[in-house]
């Protein structure tokens, strides 16, 4: 994924790796249940990887006592072996979230730039204690960036199998 600062710019991209999985959002409410929401806001429930949420939720809200409302996490949702296909199994099977994999690349806060969200997700995910069930995603800076040097960036995870071109062209704000 290539994801690029407000307003489309090209002075600064952060790529990160795509697994291949189902993208969720965790909502974490102040006090309550985690829901993982679709794309399409069908909700699901992962209990065994609430905990690791819920502390990375209040680590933000003792850094921003004036954060608005839940905290909302977005990444993927995968297994040990990135295969979609086991994945809506174990999903289909209701599994609680044990030996699945949260990816978190993002944190929602449209009052914040890319730069302060994942910077953000770097302070807080510590306070997640070592699991294996939520994983902070790792980005990569591109300075200066360029469309060719996105575009190269692209065609290498093509070529390493990671992506489909029409799926590397995602930008996210």
């Amino acid at each position: 994924r290539a994801f690029l600062d407000a307003g489309h710019s090209l002075e600064r991209a952060v790529v990160s790796v795509k697994h291949n999985g189902w993208r969720f959002r965790a909502v974490c409410p102040a006090e309550g249940r985690v829901t993982f929401l679709t794309r399409n806001d069908t909700p699901y429930h992962f209990p065994a990887t609430e905990p690791v949420l819920v502390a990375m939720a209040e680590r933000i809200r003792d850094l921003h006592a004036d954060w608005p409302g839940d905290v909302v996490f977005d990444g993927e949702l995968t297994t040990p072996d990135d295969n979609p296909d086991t994945l809506h199994a174990e999903i289909d099977a209701g599994n609680d979230g044990t030996g699945l994999i949260y990816r978190v690349f993002d944190v929602i806060h449209e009052g914040m730039s890319l730069e302060q969200r994942l910077e953000l997700l770097e302070q807080v995910y510590p306070y997640c204690r070592l699991n294996r069930l939520v994983v902070r995603v790792p980005h990569m800076a591109i300075r200066p960036a360029t469309a060719a040097k996105v575009a190269r960036i692209k065609e290498l995870a093509v070529a390493a199998g990671r992506e489909k071109l029409a799926e590397v062209t995602d930008v996210w704000l």
